[in-house]
């Protein structure tokens, strides 16, 4: 399992209270044939100034040729047309209609009503109605702490895992079908490993994903405003303690991993057990011992003292250390100053010839990254914005350029997600080059490779019947439709404009429940969000029914394929969640693509750090909407 086992019960299938209650106050009443239908909407909110789509979807053509937003109060606050219908979903569910309401513009709660089908309430307001979730993001971050300073107050946290403060370092291992090769040899230590946050759903700490959640953290942190902004600051310096203890600048030494994700027959990893953290350190093992490394967990090196480092890992790291320099060097220049003297040496330490693969975790399958020139790119951005005004500054700002370029040669087209950080790279360097004076003309290759993305996702999201802007092809689809979110955001910011303004809404409006499933895939978020989270914490410790503690603000990947569901495991430690069993999603699955909400299933609901900076990023840029 790429993560850790979490499911998410999505109980809001519910129709709220009969449209026949309000059938009196409707100007136009109007029935759906007999059939089924629901309609979809962003439980969440849209802002008052913003687009605004629900989603119609029926088993039968619908009669009516209308729909009405209606207050709680049963007043009918705007009537639209049912134009024509978008593309078919499933045989189940084969006519699906965008509802457009954006020019109702008053704050309120509402439903959308067509004919007896109502949706589930939401609100329309300003930036306001983010913030709470915004708050819920951030403390996913603090659930997720490792170390001695865990918040007790979040799932009855406890200190977890305190022998990474004296860890060993060992020789990267071996791997073979995700299986260990031999047993692991030590090269060194002892060093402090301990704090950072747990990857996912397990207790593996890795650099790679880490690095990639503390780089997004720090740009909200720069460029927001309001109460947000203190929480925000403390999990920025809690990731960025770790990350300096995994960059030892004495030695010039990156250490990539903290945990055995996967063992052997012999060696057992993190994978093999269901707990809650602080149980490893209750283990009564000594070397040799099948658990031996789960207790006492290694610590793996991206490279010899002194020699070059994998660019992805070297690059990503020197842009959260140059932004750290840039959060803080008024508050705290004398961190500010060891933080871009840190991403200065780190970005001179990438490999950048005769690359091979890249190192991400171990095993590699686990974070399988390919591409390494858009973390370059980041990096030298982010240090020339930093030394502004410094001599050198022109010249990492002419390394950016250079990188930028060499990614535009061979980029995939991915929206940004942990393997590709172009989406964020390429606005900061066109921000950059405008702070430096340069002509427009510099911008335009990588502006333009921005709108070439983004046109993509526009004819992507036109042939969806429920607008996603990204393809249906496996695993991590939540992060990646609100990637794009964050790209379209960035690139309208940037470029002073609205143009992907409604490409960005569609895929927020989506991952909030504007999709098959009617159901927001943040927990706690909206009226139906998941439950049963695959992941140890929650499961253990937290509500199985969304009516008690929660891992809230916890973004889970999303709808998969239906090929990914085969040989699902379980533990006799899980809780079973849901309690009854069954599948309340499964009449909505479609186009081969299957949502589940099962603590067994990690492809669906296993949520992540990276996942849910996306998540963080995007309700920032919202609860800071002016």
């Amino acid at each position: 399992m790429r993560r850790s086992d979490v499911r998410f019960s999505s109980k809001a299938l519910v129709a709220f209270a009969s449209i026949a209650l309000l059938a009196p106050l409707l100007t136009a009443p109007a029935t759906l044939a007999a059939g089924e239908s629901y309609v979809r909407v962003n439980q969440v909110g849209y802002l008052f100034d913003g687009p605004k789509t629900a989603m119609l979807m029926s088993s039968e053509a619908p009669v009516a040729t209308t729909f009405q937003v209606v207050t709680d109060a049963g007043v009918t606050a705007f009537t639209g047309p049912l134009d024509a219908p978008q593309p078919e979903w499933s045989a189940a569910y084969s006519y699906v209609y965008e509802l457009d309401f954006a020019s109702l513009q008053v704050p309120g709660t509402y439903r959308v009503a067509v004919g007896d089908t109502t949706s589930s309430a939401f609100k329309i307001g300003g930036a306001e109605l983010f913030a709470p979730l915004l708050t819920d993001s951030i403390a996913f971050y603090r659930a997720q702490r490792d170390g001695p300073d865990v918040d007790e107050s979040l799932l009855d946290r406890k200190p977890s895992h305190l022998d990474d403060a004296s860890a060993s370092v060992y020789k990267s291992p071996i791997y073979s079908g995700g299986v260990l090769q031999g047993g692991l040899k030590k090269i060194g230590g002892p060093i402090d490993a301990s704090g950072g946050w747990a990857d996912a759903g397990d207790y593996g700490k890795f650099v790679m994903t880490t690095s990639y959640v503390q780089a997004l953290l720090l740009i909200a942190l720069r460029d927001g405003a309001g109460a947000a902004q203190s929480d925000l600051d403390a999990e920025a310096r809690f990731g960025l303690e770790w990350l300096e203890k995994m960059w030892s600048h004495d030695d010039e030494v990156l250490y990539y991993q903290v945990g055995l994700a996967e063992g052997n027959d012999k060696i057992r990893g993190d994978h093999d057990f269901w707990r809650l953290p602080e149980d490893d350190d209750d283990l009564n093992v000594g070397p040799g011992d099948a658990a031996y490394f789960v207790k006492y967990r290694p610590v793996f090196r991206a490279n010899a003292p002194g020699s070059k480092i994998s660019p992805n890992l070297a690059g990503r790291m020197a842009a959260v250390f140059a932004l750290c320099a840039q959060v803080y060097r008024t508050s705290d220049p004398a961190m500010a100053g060891e933080c871009l003297e840190d991403a200065q040496t780190l970005f001179a330490r990438a490999k950048t010839r005769n690359v091979g693969k890249l190192i991400t975790i171990a095993p590699y399958s686990g974070y399988p990254e390919t591409e390494w020139r858009d973390d370059l790119e980041f990096a030298a951005t982010e240090i020339a914005l930093a030394m502004e005004g410094q001599p050198s500054a022109e010249g990492y700002l002419d390394k950016a350029l250079k990188w930028g370029h060499a990614y535009l040669d061979k980029e995939s087209g991915d929206s940004l997600n942990v393997y590709d950080v172009g989406g964020v790279a390429h606005p900061e360097l066109v921000a950059a080059l405008t702070t430096f004076g340069r002509p427009a003309s510099a911008a335009e290759p990588f502006l333009n490779e921005l709108v070439g993305k983004l046109e993509a996702s526009e004819k992507r999201a036109a042939k969806d019947p429920f607008a996603l802007g990204t393809y249906y092809f496996g695993y991590d689809q939540v992060p990646r439709a609100l990637g794009v979110a964050v790209e379209a955001m960035l690139y309208d910011s940037v470029t002073g404009t609205t143009r992907f303004e409604e490409l960005a809404w569609d895929q927020i409006d989506w991952a909030l429940g504007a999709n098959p499933w009617g159901t927001s895939f943040v927990v706690g978020a909206g009226t139906t969000f998941p439950h049963c989270i695959h992941h140890q914490i929650a499961n253990l410790n937290g509500a199985l029914d969304g009516s008690g503690p929660l891992l809230r603000g916890a973004t889970a990947p999303g709808p998969n394929l239906t090929s990914q569901f085969k040989g699902l495991g379980t533990s006799e430690e899980m809780r079973r969640c849901p309690v009854g069993g069954g599948d309340e999603f499964k009449q909505f699955s479609g186009r081969g693509i299957r949502y589940l909400d099962n603590v067994k299933s990690w492809p669906t609901v296993e949520p992540a750090i990276d996942y849910t900076i996306t998540t963080t990023l995007v309700l920032d840029m919202l609860a800071n909407d002016s």
